[in-house]
């Protein structure tokens, strides 16, 4: 489901609306994309979500000046067992080309939740990329109206 919030207070009530909701959507699929327009709205969302692992994907690159891959980055996020917030993710994506970033994005969206993990959120955050995603990912998604 698509929602279009317009705080920050509104997207922390509606952060701690989604961990307690537990429809079959809700707890099935984990993955949470953020749409932010600056870097000082991700700061104050990771001050938000300070009680959950922040993996951070500089920790995560094969060697100090290597790049991650969609591979890589579908990887980092499907195993993630527990809440977790991964940045800065639009700063990879944002040099993918269209059809690597839809792909990239229709699978994390498919990521599913094991039964035990029912409360299981990973947010993404991506600052300055919602219109591109909009326009070249959304409109093909088959559960956005969902």
């Amino acid at each position: 489901m698509i929602t279009h919030l317009q705080s920050n207070d509104a997207l922390f009530a509606a952060i701690e609306e989604d961990k307690d909701d537990r429809s079959p959507g809700a707890v099935r699929y984990p993955v949470r994309l953020i749409f932010l327009n600056t870097f000082h709205a991700l700061r104050k969302l990771t001050s938000h979500l300070a009680k959950i692992p922040l993996i951070q994907l500089k920790s995560c690159l094969p060697h100090q000046d290597g790049w991650l891959t969609s591979e890589d980055l579908y990887r980092i996020v499907a195993s993630q067992e527990t809440d977790s917030l991964i940045v800065p993710m639009s700063e990879v994506v944002r040099f993918f080309q269209d059809g690597k970033l839809q792909s990239l994005l229709l699978s994390l969206f498919e990521i599913e939740n094991a039964p035990e993990q029912a409360s299981r959120r990973i947010y993404l955050p991506f600052v300055g990329l919602k219109g591109r995603c909009e326009n070249n990912v959304f409109k093909t998604f088959h559960r956005r109206g969902h």
